[in-house]
């Protein structure tokens, strides 16, 4: 899967003191900050969670950013904003460390020159100087909500330590670590994908190698198509001598990150870098208002209120999962129209009009625009594809009108309804278009 959002550098401005860690203030347009798209899974559909990072262009965190100022739409249909908080605050972060403790761990192998002098005073190991960059990541989280979880790989992976609050325990395995044997770097990242599917919270995985991987079962792409599947970003640091582009794919595949380390005295400000970037994370939450299972694919464009009342915005791709797909498709009216109950009495409240872009397959057949919405009882459907049927339910799935309609009909009677909440849907030649809510006053 492609890296599949845009970022943006964006002009924001905040206010902070010179010795500040955290930057906090109202958005202005008086300074760069990145913002980027981590995330975005339909873990409890149709709740959506988004996980995006906002960083200073010193990498430094940044708080301030409140639900009010933040607006969601999904393929350019209006959604609710449920939540939105730092991850440092009250997110679960499970965080899975895999470490490369083969042979080559033993002994220095600079990418880059290095002169006598500097080698002279390289005393440690790589993977002692691993060793002390990750105790000192540990630092950054709080172990009273985050967790972490241990796997060291060689010739296949071969120590394991599930996730855990419990530091003195990471603590004495990391210790115990010792470099031997080969590289099985795919298969050590598969493990530790392993590690986090059942965790609930935020999910990222930090990973360590020094040499190219010459002794695993699986490929690059499965372990990508592994991450992607429970919506974990991979972050990656090569030491050395390693294959940049192999590396750099994986992180650009899963939205994370890589790093590359010409020695490895530089890990623990490498580990620093990583840390500050998963904990300027924010986990926001909204409520898809498409209920239906098509598109699988949707554009989620998220925008920030500045104090100029500029719209700064970020994008990124949503793809529902085959399972979701399934189960949606399988009861496609009983269970939208259950889920739409609460969504479009906030939705029409707050939005008036629910509208939903042409898409660029005009073929397909999709309600693009409900007016007026709330009505009294006219309804105008604007609509693209071939439509034979009109079909109205209500939040509990069961079908209230059937109606069979002319081409190019677009104007509707629901005078025989009672007031209350509906869902509109349209066939023909075999397809359901999306489901559309409506008020009936």
């Amino acid at each position: 899967m492609k890296k599949l959002l845009t970022v943006l550098i964006l002009v924001i401005g905040w206010n902070f003191s010179a010795n500040a860690q955290k930057v906090q203030g109202n958005i202005s347009v008086n300074d760069s900050i990145k913002l980027s798209v981590v995330s975005i899974a339909p873990n409890d559909f149709p709740t959506i969670d988004v996980l995006f990072s906002a960083a200073t262009k010193d990498a430094k965190p940044v708080w301030g950013i409140t639900k009010e100022q933040v607006h969601v739409k999904e393929d350019h249909l209006e959604a609710e904003v449920i939540s939105l908080l730092p991850v440092t605050q009250n997110v679960p972060l499970n965080i899975s460390l895999v470490i490369d403790h083969s042979g080559s761990m033993a002994e220095e192998a600079f990418s880059e020159p290095y002169n006598l002098v500097e080698l002279r005073y390289q005393q440690q190991t790589p993977l002692d100087n691993a060793k002390a960059a990750v105790k000192s990541f540990m630092r950054s989280f709080d172990f009273r909500k985050d967790a972490l979880s241990i796997t060291g790989f060689s010739a296949r992976p071969d120590i394991h330590l599930d996730l855990t609050t419990d530091t003195t325990q990471i603590v004495k395995l990391i210790n115990s670590i010792e470099p031997a044997s080969s590289t099985a770097l795919f298969d050590g990242m598969a493990s530790g994908v392993q590690q986090l599917i059942d965790a609930k919270g935020i999910k990222v995985m930090v990973v360590l190698t020094d040499g190219n991987d010459n002794a695993s079962t699986i490929s690059s792409d499965s372990v990508v198509r592994l991450a992607n599947a429970v919506n974990i970003p991979i972050y990656l640091i090569g030491l050395g001598f390693v294959n940049d582009i192999v590396l750099q794919t994986i992180a650009d595949e899963t939205n994370g990150s890589y790093f590359h380390a010409d020695s490895s005295s530089s890990l623990t400000a490498i580990y620093e870098a990583i840390s500050r970037e998963i904990l300027s994370c924010y986990a926001l939450t909204y409520r898809s208002p498409n209920l239906t299972a098509a598109p699988i694919d949707r554009e989620v464009t998220i925008s920030f209120d500045t104090e100029e009342s500029q719209s700064l915005l970020l994008s990124g791709k949503l793809k529902l999962p085959p399972a979701l797909v399934d189960r949606i498709s399988r009861q496609p009216t009983a269970t939208s129209s259950a889920l739409y109950g609460v969504l479009v009495v906030a939705l029409v409240m707050a939005v008036g009009v629910i509208l939903y872009n042409y898409r660029k397959d005009k073929n397909k057949l999709n309600i693009n625009h409900v007016y007026p919405n709330p009505t009294q009882g006219e309804i105008t459907v604007e609509y693209t594809g071939f439509a034979t049927t009109l079909m109205v339910s209500d939040t509990f799935g069961n079908i209230k009108l059937n109606l069979t309609i002319a081409p190019l009909e677009k104007t509707f009677q629901l005078s025989e309804l009672p007031a209350g909440s509906y869902l509109i849907f349209m066939e023909g030649n075999g397809e359901r278009s999306n489901g559309v809510g409506v008020m009936k006053s």
